[in-house]
């Protein structure tokens, strides 16, 4: 979905498409554009990286 998006198609065609929300595609695209990862543990914040070192 993502390749798709960079390659032009719309944001509502592919939610329309693949039933997905807009918040989740919005998601997978903040993940591939900051890390290129999809994993959790690849997208967390500092303080989350913090927290669970305790």
């Amino acid at each position: 979905m993502i390749q798709l998006y960079q390659s032009g198609k719309t944001r509502k065609a592919l939610i329309e498409e693949y039933k997905r929300t807009p918040s989740s595609l919005d998601r997978w695209i903040q993940q591939s554009e900051n890390t290129g990862s999809f994993k959790e543990k690849d997208n967390r914040s500092p303080e989350e990286k913090e927290l669970i070192k305790f």
